[in-house]
C-alpha cells in the first residue's frame, strides 16, 4: 500500500523541487506530490520514460524535459515500454535497473540504470541521457531507419488467394484545387455518390484533412472509374499499388477495405505506422490489420544531436539495433471463392439495392461458416448483406413459427387467408396480387407462403417473451465478434396485439424486428441443422451460444416441415420462404449445400431482378460442390400437414 506524503512535507518538498527544476504543476498551479518510497519513485520514472515525459518526476540534477524530445526525435514517435527490474539501495542513494522493450519488427530489449537520491523523504532522479540508453551522451541521440514490408494476403477455402497487390487508381479530392469550403463539400458528396460511399463520412474526412491534402476516396481499377468523374471540381486520381480483391466490391462486407494511413492514424500509432503506410480501414482488413500489416525492418543508430533527421550513416560503430522486417501474415477465412463469385455475378449489375448472404450447412464443425456475402453497388456503402437492419417480413417466418409453438399454438390449426384484417386498430393487408387470398389453410402453410393476415391474427396467442428466445435459438438476436461487423438481428418482446402482429409478420417501425441477410441465412442454416448455428468468418472465431435456449428435436422437425410447405421454384433451394416489407422482397432457404438469404429493395421497379433469377444464379453449382461444402448433419427433414394449393406468390 502506498504511503501518502504529509501535506506539510509536500509543501516543503514542492518548494525544494521548484528550486531544483523538477516536479510539475497541475491545472490549478499546485505541485504534484512526490513519491513516498523508492519503489514508487522508480515506478514513476519507468512510467515517464514509457510516455516520453518526466514532467512529474522530482529531479536532483539534469534536464530530461529538454533532453528527451531531442533524444527521441529520430524515433518517429515510437516509445519504449519501460519496467523496473531491480532496486539496490545504499543509504540515501538507490541504483535502479530498468528493462526496455521497443516495438520494432521484433522487440528491441536492453537494460539501463538510473540513480535516485533521498532528499528529506523525497526520492529525486539524477538525470543523464544514459538512463534512456547506455550509449547515449550529451552529444548524440537515437535515429531510426525503417523499411516497409509486404502486407499479408487473405485467403478463402482451399487456400484460394482472395486479396493481393494490384495496380489501381486512387480516386479522391484535391483540396488545393478547390479552395472554397462549400465547393469542397459539394465535390466530396458528388464523388461519394459516384463511388457508392457514405457521403457524410467522406465529407467529414475531407473537412478534417489539411488545406492542400489529396483526400483518398476509394481505389478502383481503371475500367471502373465512373463516367464523368473528372468533371467534378477537384476530383483527381493517382496510380497506386494496393491489396485488392479480384473485382470491385468483391466480398467487401467481409474483407473490408485498405487505404493509406491518415495523419490521425499515424499520430495515434505510437510510431508503428508511418505516413504512406497501407492500413485496414474496415472489415477483416481493419480487425486484423496488425497481423496483415506486419512490421517493417528497423535499424537504430547513434547520431550527433545536431544531425538532420533521416541522415543516419550506416556503420557498425554507431548501430545499436538491427532487426529485419517481419512480413504480414496470411489471414485464413471461410469465404468460398466459387460461391462468392456467383453472388457477385448476381448482384453486380443491379440498379437497386440487392444483398445476398450464404452460410454453410451442417450440424458438425464447419457448419455456420460464412461462404459469401455480396451487395449491389447501391447497397455496398453500408454493407447491407452483413450489417443491414432490415425488416425481414415473413422471410423470418421460422422465428414466428417457433415463438408460436413455444406459446402453445399448433401450426396445424386451420386459418383463413383474408385479403386484409384489423389488428389493434391497424389494417394489415396481404401483398398486392397475393394468390392465396380467401384460401383456407393451416397456420404452417400461412407462415411458409407469406399470408400476413393469417399470421397476424395469431398475435393474441403469442407470449411476447418467446419471440426473442425463438430468435436466439435460431442463431439470431445475439452480439457476435466475427472479426468483421455483423448484425444478427433484433427481435424484442412486443407490447400489445398490434406490436405482436407486426413482430410475427416481420414489420413495424422504430424498435421493431430487424435482421441482416446474413442473420436470415444463419436462421435458415439453424432450421436445417436442427440446432443453433454459430456463424464464423475466420476459423475458431464464432458467435457464442451462451444462454441460448436450445432447439428440441420436435421443434426442429416442425420448422423443417413448415419450410417444405412453401411453393415456387428458386433454383436449387429445396426449402424456402419469402416475405415482403418496406418495398423489399426477401427469400430465405437452403439447398443441399448451403443456406441463402436474398433481399431486393425497390422490388416494384421493372428493372429489379427477381428472387427466382437471383436464387438460380447463386445456387447454379451447389449440387456439384455440396459434398465439399457441407459437413455431416441432418440434411433431410420430415414432412407433416397437407401440401396445400400450389400457385404463384407475390414475391418475385
Amino acid at each position: 500500500m502506498r504511503t501518502r506524503v504529509p501535506i506539510a512535507l509536500a509543501v516543503t518538498t514542492a518548494t525544494l523541487l521548484t528550486a531544483c527544476g523538477g516536479g510539475s504543476d497541475d491545472a490549478s498551479g499546485s505541485q504534484s506530490p512526490p513519491a513516498a518510497t523508492v519503489e514508487d519513485a522508480a515506478a514513476a520514472v519507468a512510467q515517464g520514460l514509457s510516455t516520453g515525459s518526466l514532467q512529474n518526476v522530482p529531479l536532483r540534477s539534469g534536464d530530461p524535459n529538454a533532453d528527451l524530445p531531442v533524444l527521441l526525435r529520430g524515433m518517429n514517435g515510437l516509445l519504449p515500454k519501460v519496467t523496473v527490474q531491480d532496486i539496490r539501495r545504499a543509504g540515501n542513494t538507490a541504483t535502479v535497473d530498468f528493462d526496455y522493450s521497443w516495438p520494432l519488427s521484433a522487440d528491441w530489449a536492453y537494460e539501463s540504470k538510473a540513480t535516485l537520491v533521498d532528499d528529506k523523504g523525497t526520492w529525486q532522479l539524477i538525470w543523464e541521457p544514459s538512463v534512456l540508453h547506455p550509449k547515449l551522451t550529451t552529444g548524440n541521440r537515437l535515429e531510426r531507419n525503417r523499411t516497409t514490408t509486404e502486407r499479408g494476403t487473405i485467403t478463402g477455402r482451399g487456400a484460394t488467394v482472395l486479396v493481393q497487390s494490384t495496380p489501381l487508381q486512387m480516386l479522391g479530392l484535391n483540396k488545393a484545387a478547390v479552395p472554397n469550403t462549400g465547393d469542397q463539400q459539394s465535390s466530396a458528396r458528388t464523388i461519394a455518390d459516384q463511388l457508392n460511399l457514405d457521403p457524410a463520412a467522406y465529407q467529414q474526412k475531407v473537412a478534417a484533412a489539411g488545406p492542400n491534402a489529396f483526400v483518398d476516396a476509394a481505389p478502383v481499377r481503371t475500367e471502373e472509374i465512373p463516367a464523368n468523374y473528372s468533371r467534378t471540381k477537384g476530383a483527381e486520381s493517382r496510380t497506386v499499388n494496393l491489396p485488392a480483391a479480384k473485382s470491385a466490391g468483391y466480398a467487401k462486407a467481409l474483407l473490408g477495405t485498405v487505404g493509406y494511413a491518415t495523419e490521425q492514424e499515424v499520430a495515434n500509432s505510437g510510431g508503428t505506422i508511418y505516413p504512406g503506410d497501407v492500413v485496414g480501414q474496415s472489415g477483416l482488413q481493419k480487425t486484423f490489420d496488425q497481423q496483415l500489416r506486419g512490421r517493417g525492418g528497423n535499424k537504430v543508430y547513434l547520431v550527433p544531436r545536431d544531425a538532420a533527421p533521416g541522415t543516419a550513416q550506416s556503420g557498425s560503430d554507431n548501430l545499436v539495433a538491427d532487426f529485419p522486417d517481419a512480413p504480414g501474415q496470411t489471414l485464413q477465412t471461410t469465404i468460398d471463392d466459387d460461391v462468392q463469385t456467383r453472388v457477385e455475378d448476381a448482384v453486380s449489375k443491379a440498379k437497386q439495392p440487392v444483398s445476398i448472404a450464404v452460410v454453410r450447412l451442417g450440424s458438425g464443425p464447419g457448419g455456420g461458416a460464412v461462404l459469401a456475402a455480396g451487395d449491389s453497388p447501391p447497397a455496398r456503402a453500408k454493407d447491407d448483406s452483413t450489417t443491414g437492419r432490415l425488416a425481414p417480413g415473413l422471410g423470418a417466418s421460422p422465428v414466428a413459427a417457433l415463438a408460436l409453438i413455444r406459446s402453445g399454438v399448433k401450426l396445424s390449426d386451420k386459418v383463413t387467408c383474408e385479403r386484409s384484417v384489423n389488428v389493434g386498430g391497424r389494417t394489415i393487408d396481404n401483398p398486392k396480387g397475393f394468390s392465396y387470398n380467401g384460401n383456407s389453410m393451416t397456420l404452417e402453410q400461412a407462415l411458409a407462403r407469406g399470408c400476413r393476415t393469417a399470421v397476424a391474427q395469431a398475435a393474441s396467442k403469442l407470449r411476447p417473451s418467446e419471440l426473442e428466445g425463438a430468435a436466439k435459438s435460431l442463431g439470431l438476436a445475439r452480439q457476435a465478434d466475427l472479426g468483421t461487423p455483423v448484425n444478427l438481428g433484433g427481435f424484442p418482446a412486443p407490447s400489445g396485439d398490434l406490436a405482436a402482429a407486426e413482430a410475427l409478420i416481420g414489420q413495424g417501425g422504430e424498435g421493431a424486428v430487424q435482421a441482416s441477410p446474413l442473420a436470415l441465412a444463419v436462421m435458415a442454416a439453424s432450421v436445417q441443422a436442427g440446432r443453433t448455428v454459430n456463424p464464423s468468418v475466420v476459423p475458431d472465431r464464432t458467435a457464442g451460444a451462451d444462454g441460448v435456449p436450445p432447439l428440441t428435436d420436435g421443434e426442429a422437425k416442425s420448422l423443417q416441415a413448415m419450410m417444405k410447405q412453401s411453393t415456387g421454384s428458386y433454383g436449387q433451394l429445396k426449402e424456402a420462404v419469402t416475405g415482403e416489407a418496406d418495398g423489399r422482397q426477401i427469400l430465405v432457404g437452403y439447398s443441399d449445400a448451403f443456406a441463402v438469404a436474398i433481399v431486393v429493395s425497390d422490388a416494384d421497379q421493372s428493372s429489379a431482378p427477381s428472387l427466382s433469377t437471383l436464387a438460380r444464379q447463386v445456387t447454379s453449382s451447389s449440387s456439384s460442390s455440396s459434398s465439399s461444402s457441407r459437413s455431416s448433419g441432418s440434411g433431410s427433414s420430415s414432412s407433416s400437414g397437407s401440401s396445400g394449393s400450389s400457385g404463384s406468390r407475390s414475391s418475385r
